[in-house]
């Protein structure tokens, strides 16, 4: 997906797969031009920052999850981790906004199970390529294939 933000404060994405732009509802828009955006695969979210003094939050439906409001108007912004934690840049300050502040409970939940069956995927997929039966978990010492190591430091990553 390619986030586009305008002038205008309008958003619309770009999904690079179709062709074809996706466009949120106006509703949602920011009311001053949008400055930045970024993108959490990991909790599905795009975050945009205007000069609205706005911070919008939205999932990967296009649904507005959250709206802060912010004391400057915001410069830049960036997902810092997977948890969510976010630095934004705001006037001449840098806040951090914590996932806590955005993300409901449900959301949350949601989006840890997403994580969980990722994760079972993972180490499914890297007992195939070790030719460990599905469940059974590696026997210490026992060499992972070449192919696998790439795998196997993601799957170190997501453990984490």
């Amino acid at each position: 997906m390619l986030l586009l933000g305008f002038k205008s404060g309008n958003i619309q994405i770009l999904d690079v797969k179709i062709g074809k732009y996706l466009r949120l509802g106006s509703d949602y828009d920011h009311t001053d031009e949008v400055t930045c955006a970024d993108f959490n695969d990991h909790l599905c979210l795009f975050a945009t920052g205007s000069l609205d003094c706005k911070v919008k939050l939205w999932d990967y439906k296009k649904d507005l999850v959250r709206e802060l409001a912010m004391t400057q108007p915001v410069r830049a912004l960036q997902f810092l981790d997977i948890s969510g934690n976010i630095i934004v840049g705001e006037g001449t300050d840098i806040s951090l906004v914590a996932p806590k502040t955005y993300l409901t409970r449900s959301y949350a939940t949601i989006v840890a199970d997403k994580l969980r069956r990722h994760a079972t995927s993972l180490l499914d997929r890297l007992r195939r390529e070790i030719g460990a039966p599905e469940g059974e978990t590696k026997k210490r010492g026992t060499r992972i294939p070449r192919p696998s190591l790439k795998l196997a430091e993601r799957l170190r990553v997501m453990t984490k």
